[in-house]
């Protein structure tokens, strides 16, 4: 019997996606820390320089999660705009989700949508990055 998909992991792959794309498509400027670290985050990634900091942060993202409701920004955190995810699929919904209700599907598309809410918060061991920037640079 084949393993159906759920909608988290459907929200586990684009999480994943998106700490991906941190440093790629995303680039850690210090315009993108500005609006989505939080304060003790973009104080450690802005004594990094900007070419670097994708480096430095690999490693040190942890728990990513779709908030479903209006967030707080966290200081050790990347709070980043997310309120959909778009999954595209092949065959029939009924043999593709565990519940094709839990996405919106038009009749005969093989795109799913599924609201997230209130964006994606990224943790990130803050203290752990800062301590093995500080470590690399006086080797």
């Amino acid at each position: 019997m084949k393993t159906k998909i759920t909608p988290d992991q459907v929200q586990d792959m684009e999480a994943e996606s998106i700490i991906d794309a941190l440093g790629d498509c995303l680039v850690l400027d210090d315009e993108f820390l500005t609006k989505y670290a939080g304060e003790d985050l973009k104080t450690a990634l802005l004594d990094i320089p900007e070419a670097d900091r994708s480096f430095h942060l690999d490693g040190h993202t942890g728990k990513a999660y779709f908030n479903g409701s209006i967030p707080s920004r966290l200081p050790c955190a990347f709070l980043l705009p997310s309120d959909e995810i778009e999954y595209q699929f092949e065959g029939a919904p009924s043999e593709v989700f565990a519940d094709p209700s839990d996405f919106t599907i038009a009749e005969g598309s093989n795109l799913a949508y599924m609201y997230t809410g209130y964006g994606l918060t990224i943790e990130v061991d803050v203290p752990g990055l800062v301590k093995d920037y500080q470590e690399w640079i006086n080797d």
